[in-house]
């Protein structure tokens, strides 16, 4: 049987294909996500669209559907999966996951690190739903029969909940006490609008300029400047924690991403110009193609990204290098490069596209992925996950050849990107495809051996 004919059996003949060590292995999917509408900001899109959606949510995926695999269109293909939870809570997403993959297919120890968001921050509104709240559900859930010991909550962090959020009850370092045995790791996403950098030279220098040197700065960029050092005093205590408490830490790096900041534009070009001025080094200029030594160069950097998409804007928070101090600085942290890079990057890396590659936003001289693989092979505290990359199959020879490197193979994990990968392929499928390409003894390295390493060891 061919391997383009495996959906057209039937699910009890695709279990019993499924190797038993497999079927009974204890499995890990690394990222994947929950949180449901109410953890979405009020005006993540516009308020006609929601409401039509909630009203009509069939017509709405339809449509949704049809029109992103028509033009390929990140942002459809994003209200599409959004629109697929609305009528459901965080049990009943889980629910349909279970169903699909510890039952249909037959993986019924696969566990779970769910991944949560906070998008209170990403200036779009308010969440109806507190980071708090989304914590307690999955709390809660975690101590169903079902779901006990199966399930693993990792905290989503943004340093200005604790900077911002006016109610104490809701801050960011409160939840790291009043739920210090619930909580099993962090999730970052800086295209919310943040660096990830905690205590580093480059914040070192960034405080002594503005009190040596205070007229580098006019009043807009100091204030801004302000804002990343209190950011970054917030991460520094952020990965103390995760450093004396042994969380693991998931951090989002793929490239062109249907989720970012909606920061005015002014702002989001002096804090980018700010932070990547104190927090690069000449290596990391170079590995993006950026030259800093040009006279005029922030002049001119603003003149060439002023009115570029704040999507392609967000990479600049997204960028792999900006972990280099973060694990230099903090040695016993595991930090997993969520992604691996993205999609588009992996095709640049293996050739699948022009070395320049697809949409770059400033010509990358060097793509995300060997970067990152760079910083493994650099810090052996560095991980990487597969999440949504395996909808592709052009990429799974590469996977293997990947996998056989030494230096970097048992840091590599599985993950599925549940529920985003819904637009590509259901869970079933995933998981299915994977088994059904992979060798035996490299799936269970990365979805058993290695993930095991990074949650517990």
């Amino acid at each position: 049987m061919t391997k383009d004919r495996i959906f057209d059996i039937s699910s009890r003949e695709i279990i019993s294909r499924v190797p038993s060590s497999i079927q009974n292995a204890e499995l890990f999917d690394c990222h994947m996500h929950t949180f449901d509408y109410e953890c979405v900001p009020d005006n993540f899109f516009p308020k006609w669209l929601m409401s039509f959606a909630k009203n009509h949510l069939s017509v709405f995926i339809k449509i949704m559907k049809k029109l992103s695999r028509r033009w390929e269109d990140s942002k459809l293909k994003r209200m599409a999966t959004f629109a697929s939870a609305f009528n459901k809570t965080q049990l009943e997403i889980l629910d349909s996951l279970y169903k699909e993959v510890n039952q249909k297919l037959g993986l019924k120890n696969m566990h779970y690190l769910i991944l949560m968001m906070d998008m209170n921050f990403m200036d779009r509104g308010n969440c109806p739903k507190s980071l708090r709240t989304q914590l307690q559900e999955l709390i809660q859930i975690r101590t169903m029969p079902k779901y006990q010991n199966l399930i693993y909550p990792f905290l989503a962090v943004d340093p200005r909940r604790e900077i911002k959020e006016s109610e104490p009850n809701l801050k960011l370092l409160p939840l790291f006490d009043d739920f210090k045995n619930d909580i099993f790791g962090l999730k970052l996403y800086c295209g919310l609008g943040y660096f990830p950098v905690g205590k580093c030279e480059g914040i070192d220098k960034l405080k002594r300029d503005l009190q040596q040197h205070p007229r580098k700065f006019n009043r807009f960029e100091r204030k801004v400047a302000e804002e990343i050092i209190a950011e970054s005093e917030i991460m520094d205590m952020v990965y103390k924690i995760a450093n004396d408490r042994k969380l693991p830490i998931i951090t989002h790096c793929g490239i062109y991403n249907a989720v970012y900041t909606n920061m005015p534009r002014r702002k989001m070009i002096t804090k980018i110009k700010i932070g990547i001025k104190y927090l690069w080094d000449k290596h990391t200029f170079e590995e993006v193609g950026l030259v800093p030594s040009k006279r005029r160069f922030f002049q001119n950097f603003t003149r060439t990204h002023y009115w570029k998409k704040k999507r392609y804007l967000a990479n600049f928070f997204f960028l792999p290098q900006n972990y280099r101090s973060v694990l230099k600085n903090y040695p016993n942290l595991k930090l997993c490069f969520g992604h691996f890079g993205g999609q588009d990057e992996w095709d640049r890396h293996f050739g699948h596209l022009p070395a320049k590659g697809r949409k770059h936003f400033f010509k990358p001289k060097q793509d995300w992925m060997l970067t990152i693989i760079e910083l493994m092979r650099e810090f052996d505290n560095a991980y990487a996950d597969l999440a949504y990359n395996m909808c592709f199959t052009q990429l799974y020879a590469d996977l293997n050849d990947l996998l056989s490197n030494t230096d970097i193979g048992d840091r590599i994990l599985y993950a599925t990107d549940y529920f985003f990968n819904e637009g590509e392929q259901s869970a079933f499928q995933y998981n299915q495809n994977i088994i059904n390409r992979m060798k035996e003894s490299m799936f269970l390295q990365i979805a058993q051996k290695n993930p095991k390493k990074f949650l517990f060891g």
